[in-house]
């Protein structure tokens, strides 16, 4: 179990080490939500441009908020402290889901032209994110699926799935890459996926397991 400090109606109940002073900041930050953002690559510059992507997170169980001062995980009108620092491109507020439990995320696609007919394959990747910003261990298979849009047409694609808990997998951030790729294969040195277009990163958060935290907060109200 990690170390962490447990909020509960304003008042700290368990290993309450945490200065006031930065008891203060989570409601006075200047965090904002941005479970979303682009990432680089892909050799279809051009392209990107006559693409619109977004992802939406659905049936959260509550918020994430991250700053300099760790992690606050916000569910059940309690807030639950990890003192765990991410580099500040990941601080923000998002989306919280547990282990063994549905990640629901919607991916949606436009055409903005002007091309008359966009093919297009939209690969999804879930990772578990480290402090540094790196991937690490992969929570679940990747997933795949191509769609064909005319002009101005829309697709919005249901890449939900269950966040079951795998080996190395550890509360905090996890990482969602988007990938729009031509649906064709190939690569090589240099060049090992010549079909991207551009990516996306969503991120989300299965703090803990959610048997886990009900048994804390029985023992809390039992004391």
């Amino acid at each position: 179990m990690h170390k962490r400090n447990i909020l509960f109606g304003g008042t700290f109940l368990v290993m309450a080490c945490l200065a006031l002073s930065v008891i203060a900041k989570p409601g006075t930050s200047s965090i904002v939500d941005k479970p979303v953002r682009d990432l680089h690559g892909g050799n279809h510059v051009g392209e990107v441009m006559q693409l619109e992507v977004d992802v939406a997170f659905t049936d959260s169980y509550g918020d994430t908020m991250t700053d300099e001062y760790g992690t606050f995980y916000h569910v059940w009108g309690n807030v639950y402290y990890e003192d765990k620092v991410y580099t500040p491109e990941y601080w923000g507020v998002f989306p919280l889901y547990f282990f063994d439990t549905t990640v629901g995320i919607e991916v949606n696609v436009k055409n903005l032209g002007p091309r008359k007919k966009a093919n297009l394959r939209v690969r999804t990747e879930a990772y578990c994110l480290n402090t540094d910003g790196t991937s690490g261990v992969e929570l679940t298979p990747k997933q795949e699926h191509d769609v064909s849009l005319e002009r101005g047409e829309s697709a919005s694609l249901d890449c939900s799935f269950m966040a079951e808990f795998v080996e190395g997998a550890d509360s905090g951030l996890d990482r969602l890459v988007v990938k729009i790729l031509h649906p064709n294969s190939g690569g090589g040195p240099g060049n090992s996926d010549p079909a991207l277009i551009m990516m996306k990163e969503a991120i989300f958060c299965p703090p803990e397991n959610e048997g886990e935290i009900l048994e804390i907060l029985e023992q809390i109200l039992a004391e």
